[in-house]
């Protein structure tokens, strides 16, 4: 039996839900003449992040859920409408040759910062690395080289969701225009149920490049011989593996590849990667500026609205769109909504823009101990954890704990800071904080803090025997333990390092009384 169509299945569940188009566009934030062209199937498959809003609007249970998201695939990948043909075809977007072209997403007009990563991009992609539209305007000597033999470059932007990985590539794809004038965009969906395997990136980018494949090769050796000798900018979006990205990568010629991905895709030889981290707080405010009415707000309230927002690039647009459209409220009495911890992830949702739903795409890629893991590093105080902290608040032996974290960071939920130690971003603390609630009860929390506090505590007992011997001891050499305390700078290190989370460990064993247990050891 053939799939429901997405036009007729998003029609059947709206009707079913007894909602209206106008309700359901309410509801998503999805326009209701946007709704109407996909039921009708006027519209391709749409981006998954509108089919993720309209399943929220729908509130879809989670198999109902898939099978939406899997209709719209299907869509993109057929390049066909969604619903009942129309009664003409639609003709084909063709780039400069006539060739079928997968055409850049709209640029934001407001992109600001990142002039570091653009010129990185543009350096090591052939351009000559300015970032205020002159990069590329020199690189035709790059391109003459790599025409005659060098291996085409390859770009990889990482960084947790929400950090504008996408629309950092469309920014340098634009810089870049005249040394790529050809440019492709595809969207490898790995966080969707139905992401592109590498054959399907294979045929997909030969059809872009004016190649059905309906009666030749359609393998990765072709596509290398439809790029050699191309200025092309092959961008693939959203990557969930290195196959993916392995299958579409040109061999010697004027061609580039730049990847974005949540992923840190490690297996990749001969990238040049570029690691995307928050937004300078200058760039934050300056973001906001741009997208609030001139005037709205003052340099403290934006600095104070930039700060609750962690410099995050969505969290960011998402506060300056809902404030643009509602001119009633003030910046100030948004920022007191953020200010409230427990409702900052829920105010930080414009229409199919949302900090949590974000989030949510990385951590459901997570294994079930990786989850776990994740949703009990909210319990950690400080920004920043050691490996043990994190195996004795997770109750995991600490080689489990540093595989789950290599997880967490390969999705960027978990950033690496200094040395061997991780931190935590704000308002993935949150989202973490939120699960943890949703998924452990009060008893469990309670038993994990207290576990943590008690190898704190424990760990700064032994630190603090090279200080005060006299008092708790002589120093210690347990080879076993994650933290090395073999010498005096060792122990001070720790301390140092772990003083925002034992110290509030000390605190809380203070108010219980058992603190009592410290001064017996």
């Amino acid at each position: 039996m053939a799939p429901e169509p997405l036009g007729t299945l998003l029609r059947r569940l709206r009707t079913t839900a007894d909602l209206t188009l106008e309700q359901l566009a309410e509801r998503s934030g999805v326009s209701d003449r946007a709704l109407g062209d996909i039921e009708r199937g006027a519209a391709l498959g749409p981006h998954h992040r509108t089919m993720l809003a309209i399943a929220g609007g729908l509130q879809l249970p989670e198999p109902e859920r898939l099978v939406l998201l899997a209709a719209a695939r299907a869509g993109r990948r057929r390049g066909v409408p969604s619903g009942p043909p129309p009664a003409a075809p639609h003709p084909r977007v063709t780039g400069p040759d006539g060739g079928a072209h997968l055409p850049l997403p709209r640029a934001v007009p407001d992109f600001t910062g990142r002039a570091a990563e653009l010129a990185v991009v543009a350096a090591a992609l052939g351009g000559e690395g300015g970032t205020d539209g002159s990069a590329g305007a020199g690189g035709d000597d790059d391109a003459t080289r790599r025409l005659y033999g060098a291996v085409a470059p390859v770009v990889v932007v990482t960084g947790p969701p929400g950090y504008g990985k996408t629309s950092l590539a469309v920014r340098a794809a634009t810089l870049l225009r005249e040394s790529f004038p050809e440019q492709v965009f595809l969207d490898l969906g790995a966080m969707t149920p139905a992401s592109l395997e590498p054959g399907e990136v294979v045929v997909e980018l030969m059809r872009a490049l004016g190649h059905e494949g309906a009666a030749g090769r359609t393998d990765p050796a072709r596509l290398r011989d439809l790029l050699a000798g191309r200025r092309v900018l092959v961008i693939l979006d959203d990557a969930d593996s290195e196959a993916q990205v392995r299958a579409a990568l040109p061999g010697a010629g004027p061609a580039a590849v730049l990847v974005t991905s949540r992923r840190a895709l490690t297996g990749l030889d001969g990238v040049r990667r570029v690691q995307l981290d928050r937004l300078a707080d200058a760039d934050a405010q300056a973001l906001l500026a741009a997208i609030l009415p001139q005037g709205q707000a003052s340099a403290p309230e934006l600095a104070r609205l930039a700060r609750l927002c962690d410099g995050v690039p969505l969290a960011l647009r998402i506060a300056g769109n809902r404030l643009a459209s509602r001119r009633g409220w003030t910046v100030a009495k948004f920022a007191d909504r953020l200010a409230v911890r427990d409702r900052r992830l829920d105010a930080l949702t414009a229409g199919d823009l949302a900090i949590r739903t974000a989030v949510g795409l990385s951590y459901r890629q997570l294994g079930e101990a990786a989850q776990r893991l994740f949703r009990r590093l909210a319990l950690v105080d400080g920004r920043t954890f050691g490996l043990g902290l994190a195996a004795a608040v997770s109750g995991l032996e600490v080689w489990s704990a540093e595989v789950l974290l290599d997880e967490l960071v390969e999705l960027g939920l978990v950033q690496p800071a200094t040395g061997d130690r991780y931190l935590l971003h704000d308002l993935l603390r949150l989202y973490a904080h939120a699960e943890l609630g949703a998924h452990e009860a009060p008893a469990q929390r309670e038993l994990a803090r207290a576990a943590a506090d008690a190898w704190l505590l424990d760990t700064v007992v032994r630190a603090g025997r090279w200080f005060e011997p006299e008092v708790l001891g002589t120093g210690s050499t347990d080879l076993s333990s994650p933290v090395p305390l073999a010498s005096a700078d060792e122990a001070r290190a720790w301390l140092m390092a772990e003083v925002d989370n034992w110290f509030p460990a000390l605190a809380r064993a203070d108010a219980s009384g058992t603190h009592r247990q410290l001064d017996a050891a």
